[in-house]
């Protein structure tokens, strides 16, 4: 794998690998990396995490790191090295986690279809079936592959559904795989919506209301 077959570069190069494309991350100048150093901000995130889950969304872990080429002040917070929010903290304004972690909370509401990915989609699935085995067992991968349930979830997300309907989702789309006369992604994205979308679902009555 290397030249000089050194086990110590092997694992940086496959460190770097693996965080190229971190699903979540948070990226901060150096006046800001005192706000992360005691570690107290581990039970905002977990508060944070526990809140997201009662709609049905699982955070990924949240990579933290220093950047040399941010200002002091500022941080990123991305997703796949793409910037979902960018800001600059004003001096006279305290530098805590706690505030970031606001922002955070707010980006990954806004963006998950941009945060979800097939990892997540399996962890999510994989919770299911400790629970609701009929709904995947036999269906997914076999009939439904991770990579679809993540296309259809994305949709959904951008019609401004909720994945606290996730069961429903797999429902709908175990549904299409038995019927099988579906010939597009749009189609099985149509049919699994109309399940989800009616006028009494709260979260359609929510979406009209800000419309």
């Amino acid at each position: 794998m290397t030249e000089f077959d050194d086990p110590q570069i092997q694992n940086e190069i496959w460190w770097n690998l693996r965080h190229s494309l971190d699903p979540l991350a948070i990226e901060f100048g150096e006046e800001i990396v005192s706000a992360y150093i005691d570690n107290k901000f581990v039970k905002t995130a977990y508060d944070l995490r526990l809140r997201l889950s009662t709609e049905g969304i699982l955070m990924p872990i949240v990579k933290l790191r220093d950047w040399i080429r941010l200002k002091p002040r500022e941080y990123i917070i991305t997703a796949y090295n793409n910037v979902l929010y960018h800001e600059i903290i004003a001096d006279e304004q305290p530098i805590s986690a706690e505030y970031m972690f606001e922002k955070l909370e707010a980006v990954v509401r806004n963006h998950y279809g941009e945060i979800l990915n097939v990892d997540l989609i399996k962890d999510l699935t994989d919770y299911l079936r400790t629970n609701h085995s009929a709904l995947i067992d036999g269906i997914v991968p076999e009939k439904v592959p991770y990579g679809q349930i993540l296309t259809v979830c994305r949709a959904l997300l951008e019609r401004g559904n909720s994945m606290k309907y996730f069961p429903k989702i797999i429902e709908g789309l175990g549904e299409t795989a038995r019927l099988g006369t579906f010939s597009s992604d749009a189609e099985i994205i149509t049919y699994v919506a109309k399940l989800i979308e009616r006028q009494e679902n709260k979260w359609v009555r929510l979406n009209n209301q800000t419309r």
